[in-house]
């Protein structure tokens, strides 16, 4: 029988290999296992998947840990540039080194089925370097991220195409084409597409750029900086004043640490006005980008958002040595607004209500499954893991929360929803002092994540042997991968199970304060916080995973709360309010956590702050999962 391990994580990427530090460090003597899928670590940015050119959309200093910076003279890279691909995945391996994780890690190491055990740990079949291997674990963090399993398009006549036919993930392991094709057709809108065009525009190769005109449109791509004031847009987003002018559910009461000003902006006439002109501000001196709309050409990449704060095909960031758009102006990029309607031998990509292209290879870029592709065992287990689905049936619980969002989120029925969504958002505002039975809102196909804070299936709270990492969309990907792999670690050490947590870790006072309310708030909150993105992000995937794009700071926000530490960690009001927050900002989380419980610390929040109490005590009594009903 195989050996049981104190933990498993699935995923070395940026959130895999944060969560088996994390754990470590809470529980230092305990087996911990890493299972990863390719040959090397970075997930997104490992060595299998580093294309010609490629940089983060974040800068240097963001997307990186706040216990291991990316500093210039290790990793040479200045402050405030995009960060190139290599040195993601060398920052990455210099990560796993300094914290002793390689000899945890097995590469090439995927997982197939994973299978609930009689006695509650979980066993785990997987593929390592072509043979199967069984692993037992008390407890599991799948971390395998959003853009990890690709999903191919079945165009007709694909089996007789003769070219390559591939997904942008497996492009670096054809890095032939770079020099041998001298036609590409490059399928998508997002920003993967954005590079693969340019990747081989810049080497003289003619690209046709194909955008589905049932897709999602292109992506967003900003410029660095923007304003007048030569603002970084990353950080704008990452503001607390700007989290004041996009609210949500898991944001505080007193609007994420701002107190009267969040109230004023959003609970009156005064305050909505000049909402209302900020937004219009920033979507003419951020997002309105005069490279878009110089010629017939580029005004085929104006994004399909329906306000500026609801992207369609995302935000990225501009970061390409010369001008991208020289590319189109030279008919070096070709870009195409229509379907495919099928490939033909030899080559031939037939554009439905367009020509027929004839190039050396296709390149999809996009298209991912948002969920693993794991298989959990048995069947009803699987059902409860939270994943996205297509529901089909309509399901009262999920209406009767839509319209409590579209009632409590006026700013919601401005428009930014698509046709029949706004007409239903705006019958719900008109009809709030109705009653619930007699306000409708539109009825969705698509259950998304259903996930507790993100991170946890409603159906095994208590159990506290299961997490997921990374399924949620922000801008603050490396404190979000820290914060979540903390409250992660701080959740399954509250299990009474576990004999090997350090030996001065005191386990009476370590059971997580995971919500405020009673257990079937939990599912209450689930719901909520799920189904809000896809009435925020209606032309995004919010039907189907979470998106906190302006939401980020108030969901980080959040897990620290959780976790009883300190929030508003700014000195000073101005600070706190208009300075961004970065990895900075959360350096010694993991100590001042250790230092809190070990009872060498306390929750008192800093600076003029109340004190914030913690309810240790929530789950006593098991959750009611009778009403967690199947969505």
């Amino acid at each position: 029988m195989a050996e049981m391990n104190d933990m498993v994580v699935i995923g070395a990427g940026l959130y895999g290999l944060m969560a088996a530090k994390t754990y470590l460090d809470v529980n230092p003597t305990s087996t911990v296992e890493i299972l990863e899928a390719s040959r090397s670590v970075g997930g997104v940015w490992g060595r299998d998947r580093l294309c010609r050119g490629v940089k983060t959309n974040s800068i240097a200093g963001s997307y990186a840990y706040s216990d291991f910076p990316m500093s210039e003279a290790r990793f040479g890279v200045k402050w405030h540039q995009h960060v190139p691909g290599e040195v993601v995945y060398k920052y990455f391996e210099a990560f796993a080194t300094q914290y002793d994780l390689h000899r945890r890690i097995r590469l090439s190491c995927r997982v197939e089925t994973v299978e609930k055990c009689s006695d509650g740990s979980w066993s785990i079949s997987a593929i390592e370097d072509n043979r199967p291997i069984t692993l037992n674990t008390r407890r599991l963090i799948v971390a395998t991220g959003l853009a990890s399993e690709p999903v191919m398009p079945q165009y007709p006549g694909f089996s007789s195409f003769e070219r390559p036919l591939l997904h942008c993930k497996d492009l670096a392991s054809h890095h032939e084409l770079y020099n041998t094709a001298k036609t590409v057709a490059v399928v998508g809108g997002s920003k993967s597409a954005w590079d693969t065009a340019y990747q081989f525009a810049s080497l003289g190769t003619r690209v046709h750029w194909i955008l589905r005109k049932s897709g999602h449109g292109p992506a967003r791509l900003l410029p660095a900086q923007a304003t007048p004031f030569r603002l970084w847009m990353e950080k704008i987003v990452t503001t607390r004043f700007m989290t004041w002018l996009s609210p949500c559910p898991w944001g505080d009461t007193d609007g994420n640490g701002g107190g009267w000003m969040p109230r004023f902006l959003q609970g009156t006439t005064m305050g909505q006005w000049i909402s209302r002109h900020l937004w219009a501000w920033f979507s003419t001196t951020c997002l309105q980008d005069p490279a878009l709309v110089r010629n017939a050409e580029t005004r085929k990449l104006q994004p399909q958002a329906i306000k500026p704060f609801t992207p369609a095909g995302g935000f990225s960031a501009r970061n390409y040595p010369p001008d991208f758009f020289q590319y189109i102006d030279s008919g070096m990029i070709q870009i195409h607004t229509a379907d495919i309607d099928g490939l033909a031998a030899p080559g031939s990509v037939h554009l439905r209500d367009g020509p027929s292209l004839e190039v050396d290879a296709l390149i999809v870029s996009g298209g991912w499954q948002h969920w693993p592709t794991i298989k959990f065992l048995p069947a009803e287990v699987h059902e409860q893991m939270g994943f996205p689905r297509t529901q089909g049936a309509r399901n009262p619980q999920a209406e009767r929360i839509d319209r409590e969002i579209l009632r409590q989120f006026q700013f919601l029925n401005n428009g930014i929803m698509d046709k029949d969504a706004a007409a239903a958002a705006a019958a719900a505002a008109a009809a709030a002092a109705a009653t619930a039975a007699d306000t409708k809102v539109p009825h969705r196909d698509d259950a998304p994540w259903r996930l507790y804070r993100f991170m946890v299936p409603p159906a095994f709270i208590n159990d506290r042997s299961i997490g997921f990492a990374g399924f949620v969309a922000t801008t603050l990907n490396a404190v979000c991968a820290q914060t979540q792999a903390l409250w992660l670690a701080a959740y399954f050490s509250s299990s009474s199970s576990d004999d090997n947590h350090s030996p001065d870790f005191n386990h009476s006072i370590t059971s997580l304060p995971i919500g405020r309310g009673t257990p079937d708030q939990i599912w209450r909150d689930t719901l909520v916080h799920s189904q809000f993105s896809q009435w925020r992000y209606p032309g995004s995937f919010g039907h189907r995973f979470p998106i906190a794009f302006y939401e980020g700071l108030p969901y980080v926000d959040l897990l620290m709360k959780d976790l009883g530490l300190r929030v508003r960690r700014k000195d000073g009001v101005l600070r706190e309010w208009f300075e961004s927050y970065g990895p900075e900002d959360y350096c010694g989380i993991v100590g001042e956590w250790l230092a809190l419980w070990r009872g060498n610390g306390d929750a008192t929040e800093k600076q003029g702050q109340k004190t914030q109490k913690t309810a240790l005590d929530i789950f006593k009594q098991p959750i009611n999962l009778e009403s967690i009903a199947a969505d």
